[in-house]
């Protein structure tokens, strides 16, 4: 995603410091390794120090944090759910027989910690969120989460591979990334689960997520400078990486009856996935000094700060649920869908106050 201007303040200090790195490091190719260790030294310091002011910055707006998260999860009725121990542990033995399969080892080897966390992260969003579907569809989430997970996290390792994903999708070629060649299998047993056109929509969602992925490591998009005249234009490139509408299919896979009955909500329930991610990851990501994400691109549209903007976003996200609440409300047919829906608000919203990505455990 593009990036946003710093601070004047910020730049010229940033800008003092990288020069400052340079320089030692040119005196370092003549000096020897006494130097280099300074050098390297000095680059921890700066990132330290980077990091003090981040955080300086984020304990500033704890309170306004807090406060905000604590009303949303009022509104909403949020209750922490009874984690299922033994079905989390076989969704994660289930995402290990997947990895294995294309090569990629996760238990015992230290150096794909990394992906141990992955599938924990993507056997809690499924256990969590679609509590009451069955085992074979957890699995089938689960895994299609550890896929987003691992596209969002390392893009940046595969971008000629993620643009090139849709062309040898449908030239019937081997993607070029073995883990991007088990996702095309994995979307194909989409239509196992679901009937064609939820699959179709799933299917369909992911493919824009790839791109959107793609889109945002792009150079030439990174180069954009924020404007306040194409003010959907944050939203527009958020939402393709959001592959909320995978999610909110998945949903009603249990519901009887046909499309009709959940079809309406279905832009409100995609609204409120985002949305909800946007606000629960604000913290870490402010931790983190990251500025590449869909509050601080909006801020940089509407010129307001990211902290009044995250509040502004909570609300829309609150104003999305009412809506897709009050539609589903029972019947004289059945309650299941209204049931599904708060299922998975609830699980979807315990996924990040519970799990160590998000960091909220500090807060609450």
């Amino acid at each position: 995603m593009y990036s946003i201007p710093l601070d004047p303040n910020l730049r010229a200090h940033s800008e003092q410091m990288q020069i400052s790195l340079r320089s030692v490091k040119l005196v370092a190719s003549a000096t020897g390794s006494l130097v280099l260790r300074y050098y390297s030294l000095a680059r921890y310091l700066w990132i330290s120090e980077s990091l003090q002011e981040n955080t300086d910055i984020v304990q500033d707006h704890k309170s306004s944090i807090v406060a905000t998260i604590h009303s949303f999860l009022e509104h909403i009725s949020y209750a922490t759910p009874t984690v299922a121990c033994s079905r989390r542990r076989q969704l994660v033995s289930a995402l290990d027989s997947t990895l294995l399969s294309c090569g990629v080892s996760t238990r015992g080897v230290p150096s794909f910690r990394y992906h141990e966390r992955v599938c924990e992260h993507a056997a809690a969003m499924s256990e969590l969120s679609f509590h009451d579907h069955d085992f074979e569809t957890q699995v089938q989430i689960a895994k299609f989460t550890w896929f987003m997970i691992y596209i969002d996290d390392l893009s940046s390792r595969m971008p000629s591979a993620l643009e090139d994903f849709q062309s040898k999708l449908f030239s019937r070629e081997l993607p070029n990334d073995p883990v991007l060649q088990l996702l095309t299998e994995h979307l194909s047993d989409m239509y196992r689960f679901w009937d064609p056109l939820p699959a179709n929509c799933i299917t369909g969602a992911t493919l824009e997520f790839v791109t959107g992925c793609a889109l945002e490591i792009n150079a030439e998009i990174q180069r954009i400078e924020p404007s306040s005249s194409p003010s959907s234009w944050p939203y527009y490139l958020r939402a393709k990486t959001g592959v909320a509408p995978a999610y909110a299919f998945m949903i009603f896979k249990t519901i009887s009856g046909s499309m009709s009955r959940y079809m309406q909500v279905i832009a409100d329930i995609c609204l409120f996935i985002d949305l909800t991610n946007d606000v629960l990851s604000f913290y870490k990501e402010e931790l983190a000094g990251e500025t590449v994400n869909y509050i601080h691109n909006r801020a940089a549209v509407v010129g307001k700060l990211p902290i009044d903007v995250v509040s502004e976003v909570a609300s829309e996200a609150l104003a999305a649920y009412d809506r897709v609440t009050a539609a589903l409300q029972p019947t004289f047919q059945s309650d299941d869908a209204i049931r599904a829906w708060k299922t998975f608000v609830n699980g979807y919203v315990a996924f990040h106050m519970t799990q160590d990505r998000y960091q909220l455990k500090e807060l609450f």
